[in-house]
């Protein structure tokens, strides 16, 4: 028998649905803790696990042991930096966790890095470097971590503030070891976000708007884009098929008849410039052949929460889709793509992929970050040999891309799964 607690089933996989083996699961509370059992235990492989919010395999344990932050929480009282906050947070904490006293006791501040998964913990998206939706305008998650504290695989913490070392650090998908603590910076949030939702009956249209929502305001220091992203037809037909079992689609009205694509974006600034901002988005949306009249719009932080739910809300629905096929077929998970094309037009990116999908007859759904030209085309197979085609034609994308400049792991990190995209 083994001297280790013996993991749950959920704990030996993530949200690709790749599970794995283990010999057994530790949860330290503690700091002191995570090092003595990483010293006991430096003989056996250990994989580092959140709450296993990640698609690409990157928790998932290959035999060894597996040692979790969920225990490890506490957010510390903040220190001033200027205009900006500095505080000590532990691993485990949540992103929902995190945001429900930033609201309740500052209100005026946020932590920029906004991943739609609530439940992802601050040291996974400080492992990753996922930066999410916010991105556009805020930049990436590492302007916002100042320190942390790492157990190397010796079981000896240190604290790292040095520039450089962050840099190696932050994204690193915890190959130097287990972050315990994350000193996030935060930053003054604008006075007002507002969000909308606008809806093409051409995606290429739609992608064209899309890329100019992110220039509209240039020329007005006290208005910026917070939030910019693309929705095909696909997409929203899953959501649609997803609304009985998603509380978060429950309120959403249905989308507009004849809706091919949508965009929503966010934009941020002072409370009087508010309204006077909108009329840019919805002049953006009309004049690439979007209705105004069916745009929606949230103007209350409890409005744009539940437009941004609709967003999280797609990754959710092919989460589920993949575990269905995967209970049928062990074989099939998940098949998401995480290339960035920096230098490239969306909707040259967007047609790109299109073709080939069509060309495939694979089912698919394209949504993601306008910023970047990160498009996050995620692959639904029947059968295996489905799954091995899309594995071939993601494997094209990702060597095609490489060689153009693209980022081949912007934010979801490598993990597991994605290692087999970079193979011949």
């Amino acid at each position: 028998m083994s001297r280790f607690p013996k993991p749950t089933i959920d704990q030996l996989r993530d949200e690709s649905s790749l599970s794995g083996h283990a010999e057994g699961i530790l949860n330290p509370t503690n700091e002191k803790e995570a090092a003595e059992m990483i010293r006991e235990n430096k003989d056996l492989e250990i994989r580092f696990q959140g709450t296993r919010t990640g698609i690409c395999g990157g928790s998932v344990p290959e035999g060894g042991l597996m040692l979790g932050t969920a225990f490890m929480k506490w957010v510390a009282d903040p220190e001033t930096d200027g205009d900006d906050l500095l505080s000590w947070v532990g691993a485990g904490v949540t992103l929902d966790q995190l945001e429900k006293p930033i609201r309740r006791n500052y209100p005026d501040y946020m932590w920029p890095p906004h991943p739609t998964e609530e439940t992802a913990t601050v040291g996974g998206i400080a492992a990753l470097g996922s930066k999410g939706i916010n991105a556009c305008h805020y930049g990436e998650t590492r302007k916002y971590i100042e320190a942390v504290k790492i157990i190397d695989r010796d079981g000896e913490l240190h604290e790292i503030t040095d520039p450089e070392e962050l840099d190696r650090v932050i994204g690193s998908e915890g190959k130097d070891g287990l972050i315990t603590q994350v000193k996030i910076r935060l930053v003054k949030k604008p006075e007002a976000t507002w969000a909308v939702a606008l809806f093409f009956e051409d995606e290429q249209d739609a992608a064209k708007c899309a890329t100019e929502i992110l220039g509209l305001f240039d020329n007005d220091p006290d208005v910026f884009i917070t939030a910019d992203e693309f929705l095909d037809k696909d997409s929203l037909d899953l959501l649609d098929a997803f609304r009985e079992v998603s509380e978060a689609l429950e309120q959403v009205p249905a989308f507009p008849e004849g809706t091919n694509a949508m965009v929503y974006a966010e934009v941020a600034g002072p409370a009087v410039k508010m309204m006077p901002s909108l009329m840019p988005l919805i002049q953006c949306a009309a004049a690439n052949g979007g209705d105004p009249d069916k745009s929606w719009a949230q103007m209350s932080e409890q409005g744009v929460d539940q437009l941004r739910a609709v967003r999280h809300a797609i990754s959710e629905a092919v989460n589920a889709k993949i575990a269905r096929a995967h209970q049928e077929e062990p074989g099939i998970v998940k098949l998401g793509l995480d290339l960035a094309w920096p230098e490239k037009d969306l909707a040259e990116i967007l047609a790109r992929y299109r073709a080939d999908l069509d060309a495939s007859g694979l089912r698919s759904v394209i949504f993601g970050h306008v910023y970047n030209c990160n498009l996050h085309v995620n692959i639904i197979p029947k059968d295996l040999e489905e799954y091995e085609r899309g594995e071939q034609l993601m494997r094209k994308w990702v060597t095609e891309g490489m060689a153009e400049g693209a980022r081949a792991f912007d934010e979801h990190g490598m993990g597991r799964l994605k290692k087999r995209l970079l193979e011949k």
